[in-house]
């Protein structure tokens, strides 16, 4: 299940990961610490069982479940993701554990706040680094389409329908921050307050974006065959529609992002530090027998 350009064995990169996230650091016999982010309508307690799961197989490390403001649902959901962020960073900084790095298993809509982290934040001044990244199934390419049931609730499916790239939807709908309309990039482009940023999509290039990502050990991207939420459910990939299209998905190594390495995935890849994978697991699946087969897989 996992997918590269290398030609890396399964058991290789296993053993890499393994041996990266039992490794010491600056002389210290702890194991790195693990740092979990929850996805939308979710609070940090939905992290239990997989911070378990981590505690019990990598014995004495130190974990960590980030809360977003006031930890409640509707904070992951009518907060911006650039003030997410922004917020995870100050976090982050405040624990004394975490100064010396720490890695990152990042789920659904947690997996683009860790990435806004590592990219605006990581390792610069007092904001401790990140030295694995996993995005457990989240968006990387953005979302175009509201799934069966609803994304949040009537009125913010409305919004994303209608006015995803108004300033105040912007500004109070964390989803409009990843909403991507392949039939109006230029809008996205100009309107987008996060997801066009950290993939560097503007005709300007942040370097500091790609310098950041590219300072990771590993990064592991994930997506769900059975995903029924996000779409595409390739996003987790940074596949995407192509434009003037809502059938068509780009693969990851096809997109601009890549081809032209506008954040580093093409430099993790061909340096072995980049993995792609599948799980056949519920999008908001984080507590099942599944769940814990990738995890440990990954």
């Amino acid at each position: 299940r996992v997918h590269g350009e290398k030609g890396f064995s399964l058991m290789n990169i296993l053993a890499f990961l393994a041996m990266l996230c039992l490794a010491v650091s600056q002389g210290s016999t702890a194991p790195v610490p693990a740092v979990f982010m929850h996805g939308i309508s979710a609070t940090s307690s939905s992290m239990a069982h997989a911070q378990a799961f981590v505690e019990q197989n990598i014995p004495g490390v130190f974990t960590y479940s980030i809360q977003i403001f006031s930890n409640k649902d509707f904070d992951s959901e009518f907060v911006s993701m650039t003030r997410q962020v922004e917020f995870m960073a100050e976090e982050l900084a405040s624990i004394p554990e975490l100064a010396g790095g720490f890695n990152l298993f990042c789920v659904s809509q947690g997996g683009q706040n860790c990435r806004g982290y590592i990219e605006r934040y990581a390792g610069m001044g007092k904001y401790p680094p990140v030295n694995i990244f996993i995005a457990w199934v989240s968006v990387q390419g953005g979302i175009f389409g509201i799934p069966d049931g609803g994304l949040l609730n009537p009125v913010v499916d409305r919004l994303l329908s209608t006015a995803p790239y108004d300033p105040v939807v912007q500004a109070t709908v964390a989803p409009a921050g990843y909403w991507k309309d392949p039939f109006a990039l230029a809008a996205y482009i100009n309107g987008s307050e996060f997801l066009a940023d950290i993939n560097n999509e503007g005709p300007v290039k942040n370097a500091t974006y790609r310098e950041n990502l590219l300072r990771l050990a590993h990064i592991v991207f994930l997506y769900s065959e059975v995903d029924t939420i996000l779409i595409p459910r390739e996003t987790g990939w940074f596949s995407f529609y192509a434009p003037e299209s809502d059938t068509v998905v780009v693969p990851p190594n096809a997109t601009a992002l890549y081809a032209e390495d506008w954040i580093g995935l093409r430099a993790l890849d061909e340096s072995g530090r980049l993995t792609f994978g599948t799980t056949t697991c519920e999008h908001q699946d984080y507590e099942s027998a599944c769940f814990d087969r990738y995890v440990t897989e990954y």
